[in-house]
């Protein structure tokens, strides 16, 4: 049986790193966003109170997305590098998975008033999820290219010797 080589694991741990970043990010950012063109309010607090505490909200999101990240990402990167290949679809599903499944289990389903407001919510933690899966798949994904790179680097050049333009008499 043919097996392909294993990510790099620089690679896997800069992927680890960023993507609960970029899905604080995110979800920041939509909240800056929401508040700033989303809805209509007849006073500005709202949008300054977010906007204010955008820098909190990116550091309290990126301490619950750590948190998921290592208990329920790194088994789920485990399973799917032990199953097949990590490709973009796959690293979006189980990104969105990673960061709203957590938040499903925990949830308050008994009432039917609650479930369409925890819908979006989890709708929304998909969406920042989908978004670190991607950073996760982009870092994964360069790998290659930037080994690449290094190896073309670190090759001494043959000069002349080689070119077209040396070939004329």
């Amino acid at each position: 049986m043919n097996r392909r080589p294993p990510p790099d694991p620089g690679s896997v741990a800069i992927g680890f790193m960023l993507a609960p970043l970029s899905g604080s990010l995110t979800l920041a950012l939509g909240l800056d966003a929401y508040d700033l063109f989303g809805h209509s309010s007849n006073s500005g607090t709202g949008m300054l109170l977010i906007s204010a505490l955008t820098p909190l909200i990116v550091v309290a999101c990126m301490m619950v997305a750590v948190v998921k990240t290592l208990v329920v990402g790194v088994p789920v990167y485990l399973l799917l590098l032990s199953r097949s290949r990590i490709r973009l679809p796959t690293s979006l599903l189980f990104g969105a998975f990673v960061a709203a499944a957590p938040w499903a289990a925990l949830a308050n389903w008994d009432r039917d008033t609650a479930i369409p407001p925890m819908l979006t919510f989890l709708g929304v933690m998909a969406a920042c999820g989908g978004v670190g899966g991607l950073v996760f798949w982009l870092c994964l994904a360069a790998a290659p290219w930037a080994a690449a790179h290094q190896d073309a680097q670190r090759r001494p050049s043959q000069g002349a010797r080689g070119s077209r333009a040396s070939i004329s008499s």
